[in-house]
């Protein structure tokens, strides 16, 4: 039998990591004049929860920007081998939730130890190829974003006319 909180288990000790990019993304965005509101499981929490969403894969916030609705994913590293060229790494179960419900959404992705910010658009992530990487011994399933298909802060906004 699978255990189907397999993966939460193998990352409870990463729940911090997760939880200090949130707060990144909060403040960037609180820089902007605009708030960010916790959406999905556990967004913001400070501690692991070992219970699961009745659904995977909802974005972790939305805010209102010029009167549309958009959701927002944030994800990252601190890896010192991961660089700006690298692709970006998202789990597939985000990009499906967002397109069985609709949503128009970005990716957050976060390289805490070069203090890089960029986006995503969901639409470019399901585009994208899928890869197996074996991380930590164990072989993972995420779609691979080239690096030049992301957003800077600067274009992020120009694209949603944020000033």
């Amino acid at each position: 039998m699978v255990n189907k909180e397999y993966w939460k288990e193998r990352y409870k000790d990463k729940w911090k990591d997760g939880n200090r990019r949130e707060k990144i993304a909060i403040n960037l965005f609180k820089d902007f004049g605009i708030e960010l509101i916790p959406f999905g499981f556990e967004a913001l929490s400070e501690e692991y929860n070992k219970e699961s969403p009745v659904e995977k894969g909802k974005p972790d916030f939305f805010a209102d920007i010029n009167g549309e609705r958009i959701f927002f994913e944030v994800t990252g590293t601190d890896r010192p081998s991961v660089n700006i060229n690298n692709d970006l790494w998202v789990r597939p179960d985000k990009a499906e939730y967002v397109k069985k419900h609709k949503l128009k959404a970005y990716c957050i992705h976060i390289l805490d130890r070069l203090k890089v910010v960029r986006f995503i658009k969901m639409e470019t992530v399901l585009d994208s190829p899928i890869i197996n990487p074996v991380i930590r011994g164990t072989k993972e399933t995420y779609h691979s974003i080239k690096a030049d298909k992301s957003l800077s802060i600067e274009q992020f906004k120009k694209e949603l006319k944020i000033k």
